[in-house]
């Protein structure tokens, strides 16, 4: 059998989900290919026609494993949906599912009546994992397609044991614990039907980890930059560093003499504007300057973390090769943005949204 994740529709959400989880990704024909030795998982993306239907009811009583939304795999095995609003689920030590944090939805949804795992916050049952006919399934409160793309931004505290908690605007949807979601999931599934969960690594070179230190340097003084330019040379740390250019233009040139150090754009004027036009004429601003410097940035992170499609849009033109705005996506692996299924061609790279100012602000100690 081929270890492999295959799609009903073809979905930039699932292909990109899979590339995160580095396993392969195909699409099947549920009337033509034999399921049985075709796929390991099979992600039921849509509403099936009836003989889709009874496919993945033969692939099932087969030993099969399915994961999808209750709606697109209404009837299977009997299955049904209710609609409610799930703010957001939760794992609560789950066995089944460990380390599932809170996956902030805020979205009315389908639940499935057979919901045995995960707990909404109306403390109910909120998804299905188990035996599903002859084989298993995961039946997921969401629609990975839609909340992949959610572009919704809200205001968030991060807990911690204090009283005062450090808040940020980020993306409402938590795509990071999603993620985490359905990878449990996938590895569920694969390990239910005596199988391994194989993928590719996530990090580079094999490390176990990796940590990247983001500066923006919103109106920094020369000798705050100067400061920590110097611990990064005496421990060796390449940082990423995002010129707000206009505060930093008559000594922009400072930054060119930085060694082993990335050099990114974050704004002219520290701003970001719903518009295409205002983005992309304060992108203009800031690259004619540190180019006139010997600065060509290939990384950009918008002022305040906001992304919207006229920022996208702007960004891709520009020619950044990535940017980094925590109100699409923060805590989780790399992705494309898209709008109406089309993908911008800059990488976003999420970042944790909680800096160090933002723990200064509600009095926490050095």
């Amino acid at each position: 059998m081929k270890l492999c994740v295959g799609v009903v529709k073809p979905s930039l959400a699932w292909q990109q989900v899979c590339q995160q989880e580095g396993v392969l990704c195909v699409q099947v024909n549920l009337n033509v290919d034999s399921m049985d030795e075709y796929c390991s998982v099979i992600v039921v993306d849509r509403p099936l026609t009836s003989g889709e239907h009874s496919a993945i009811e033969n692939y099932l009583n087969n030993g099969g494993a399915v994961i999808g939304y209750g709606p697109h795999l209404l009837g299977v095995g009997g299955t049904d949906v209710r609609w409610e609003r799930i703010d957001y689920v939760v794992s609560e030590h789950d066995e089944k599912f460990p380390g599932i944090q809170i996956v902030d939805l805020a979205s009315y949804t389908a639940i499935p009546r057979e919901a045995n795992t995960l707990r909404t916050q109306s403390n109910t049952f909120a998804m299905f994992a188990g035996r599903l006919g002859g084989g298993h399934a995961v039946i997921l409160p969401f629609d990975v397609e839609q909340m992949f793309y959610d572009s919704r931004a809200a205001s968030k505290n991060f807990y911690f044991t204090r009283e005062r908690l450090p808040a940020e605007r980020v993306s409402l949807v938590s795509k990071g614990e999603m993620h985490h979601l359905v990878h449990r999931a996938l590895e569920y599934l694969h390990h239910a039907r005596g199988l391994p969960y194989a993928h590719l690594w996530y990090f580079p070179d094999g490390q176990r980890n990796l940590f990247a230190f983001r500066v923006d340097t919103d109106a920094a003084a020369q000798k705050d930059i100067d400061g920590l330019y110097r611990i990064a040379r005496e421990h060796s740390i390449s940082m990423s560093w995002y010129l707000d250019v206009k505060s930093h233009e008559p000594w922009l040139n400072h930054f060119s003499y930085m060694v082993n150090q990335e050099i990114g754009l974050h704004c002219y004027e520290h701003q970001t504007y719903e518009i295409y036009e205002l983005n992309a004429k304060n992108m203009e601003a800031g690259l004619h300057a540190m180019r006139s410097h010997g600065l060509n940035p290939k990384g950009f992170a918008a002022p305040f973390g906001i992304w919207n499609t006229g920022l996208a849009r702007a960004i891709d033109e520009h020619g950044f090769e990535y940017s980094s705005e925590f109100s699409y996506a923060y805590d989780t692996l790399p992705m494309y943005p898209a709008d109406n299924g089309t993908l911008f061609s800059a990488l976003q790279v999420p970042i944790h949204p909680i800096s160090i100012g933002s723990l200064r602000r509600v009095g926490y100690s050095e």
